[in-house]
């Protein structure tokens, strides 16, 4: 993760033993206590997200909270690691998951906003924080200071991700602020190693530094394209075989992250390159056996390592106290409130000057004035800083290449740690009421009209199908043949029906004909659950009675609940249409009108 040429700039020293409780000696139990302590706070994650839906509040604002008094707590055993591993283990699959459910299309339209905020913005904020750090605090020189400004300067896309994705915001503002973090790892993550080398010998050079940058980042995307090609070669080649096809899934990332941390490229980038590149075939090279499953493990992955590196910020805080101890808290609070408040000023400074910007452009070409005020306010907002900062923080080495402590190592990472805190609670917990008072729900008329014409193209490609199968088939069962048609014609009908109202918004007439089509599949889909449940209660007696095998039972109850799940997802009038079962609190459980 942290290299330099090619080369590791220092060979970084794990930031504590491994888990120790306070006062004790080292125990034979240790990895003991740190699984129970692992599992405690997956139950704590879990019990939070019900009361993050229930509240209705970004997750991550509570866990954080939740680690915090975790952290006060007497003799609680603490997760003390090697900050490299926690990099490699948490941040990779993250950022390949985000990467993988980008809409590449999106991401393109909209690559200037966030080429602007992933590079210029890290580099402006990592400027202004380091001036800010530097004025307050003689234990930071100028590389210190600049360190601290690469640390704090990008926003994290795993805390942005995970406090939007549950209010329905527009998909653009969503895809700006992930597509924001997909990148500013990788411009932080150079300019970090860039002051790190500056701090450990003592020299700084811009033109070199500018070079590795450039350097990073096209070794980054080459690799990143290369295991792309790679995966997909191999994956094409597995066949139908689900369990194996995602198992080459969840190591991708680490297929492409390794290589271009051994040779000093820019893992990030190799990461979100090879996520964008498997995205535009995942479609063709997966099994559908294969997709449902993916879908199912990859949600329960993000939510555990999103629980976890929340939660792990919070319990960070007695360690920074104690490497603190005796210094004014006041003093210390003061920078940590300037530096903070110099992050978020200077991100509304930065996009307020670059939406005026593209605004007076777009009146002077007289097109309409975008993007609106309201979708910038909320960009502007959602800076989120998040654990993947902790953890650059406390790889920072002990010892500089001279043997004396490393300028300001402690309080670089007290800071870090109240930025992100200051960041995923106030910020967090403020963007739902923004978000309702701003009216930033999700309204995407085209998007629901690209549902029902793409709906009706399907059901329309059916039954010409249909209409051309061979006369043996027709023949042998002609019920059967007639109630695929008339699935299909009722499918075809109702999309019809619902494209019409979706492209004649104004239409009185459009509008009752999609309602009529809607009761009426919402009751069809209630209808068909209930007789599921009957189903499954049958199913139940003969399981009680033993007339059938636990095989048997299994199989069934397969097919009947991805009967239900289809069901539901295909209920009209239903706020989650088309969203994933999978989720937890996502869409649709934060009400922002």
């Amino acid at each position: 993760m942290f290299a330099q040429g090619g080369r590791r700039v220092e060979s970084l020293p794990r930031s504590r033993a491994v888990l120790v409780t306070p006062g004790a000696k080292l125990p034979s139990r240790g990895p003991v206590h740190e699984i129970e302590l692992v599992l405690a706070l997956l139950a704590g994650a879990a019990a939070l997200q019900m009361l993050a839906r229930r509240i209705r509040v970004p997750p991550p604002s509570l866990l954080v909270i939740a680690g915090l008094a975790l952290a006060l707590v007497p003799g609680l055993p603490r997760l003390d690691q090697d900050p490299e591993v926690l990099f490699l283990v948490f941040v990779p699959p993250l950022l390949y998951f985000t990467a993988v459910n980008t809409s590449i299309r999106r991401l393109r339209d909209l690559f200037g906003s966030i080429a602007r905020l992933a590079t210029v913005l890290v580099l402006v904020t990592m400027t202004g924080v380091a001036i800010v750090a530097h004025s307050m605090s003689q234990m930071l020189p100028w590389s210190a200071a600049f360190l601290l400004g690469a640390i704090v300067a990008p926003p994290d896309p795993v805390a942005a991700s995970a406090v939007t994705r549950p209010l329905g915001v527009s998909r653009d503002i969503t895809a700006i602020l992930e597509g924001e973090g997909l990148f500013n790892d990788a411009t932080a993550l150079v300019a970090y190693n860039v002051a790190l080398a500056a701090v450990l010998t003592g020299r700084f050079s811009l033109p070199t530094a500018a070079l590795r940058l450039v350097l990073a980042g096209a070794g980054g995307i080459a690799i990143g394209l290369v295991a792309g090609w790679a995966i997909v070669f191999a994956r094409r080649r597995i066949g139908r075989f689900a369990i194996v096809e995602n198992t080459l899934s969840l190591i991708s990332p680490f297929i492409a992250y390794i290589p271009a941390d051994l040779i000093g490229a820019s893992g990030v980038l190799a990461v979100v390159t090879l996520g964008l590149y498997v995205a535009r075939s995942e479609f063709t090279i997966a099994s559908p056996a294969a997709r449902v499953q993916a879908e199912a493990t990859w949600t329960m992955i993000r939510f555990i390592l999103e629980s976890i590196i929340f939660m792990m910020v919070g319990l960070e805080l007695p360690s920074v106290m104690r490497e603190l101890h005796g210094r004014p808290i006041s003093h210390l609070v003061e920078i940590t409130a300037a530096v903070t408040l110099v992050c978020i000023v200077l991100r509304f400074a930065w996009v307020a000057l670059s939406v005026s910007a593209l605004r007076t452009v777009r009146r002077l070409q007289h097109e309409p004035a975008a993007p609106p005020w309201r979708d910038a306010a909320l960009v502007a907002w959602a800076g989120m800083r998040g654990g993947d900062s902790l953890v650059i923080a406390l790889a920072i080495p002990y010892t500089v290449a001279r043997g004396t402590a490393f300028p300001g190592r402690p309080l670089i990472i007290f800071v870090t740690f109240g930025v992100i805190l200051a960041t995923l609670v106030v910020q967090g917990l403020t963007l739902t009421p923004i978000v309702r008072w701003l009216g930033l729900h999700d309204v995407d008329e085209n998007d629901a009209l690209g549902e029902a014409i793409a709906r009706r193209a399907m059901a329309e490609t059916a039954l010409r199908h249909i209409d051309h199968v061979t006369p043996d088939v027709a023949s042998e069962d002609p019920r059967m043949l007639a109630r695929m048609r008339s699935l299909y014609t009722l499918r075809r009908d109702r999309w019809h029906a619902q494209e019409d109202a979706e492209a004649n918004r104004r239409s009185r007439r459009a509008r009752e004909r999609e309602e009529a089509w809607d009761r009426t599949a919402a009751s069809h889909a209630k209808l068909q659950r209930e007789i599921i449940d009957a189903e499954r209660r049958t199913l139940g007696l003969l399981r009680t009675d033993e007339r059938v095998s636990e095989d048997v039972l299994q199989r069934l109850q397969r097919e009947l609940d991805l009967e239900y799940m289809l069901s539901e997802s295909n209920e009209a009038g239903d706020d989650r249409l088309g969203e994933s079962p999978y989720e937890v609190g996502d869409v649709g459980d934060i009400d922002v009108e």
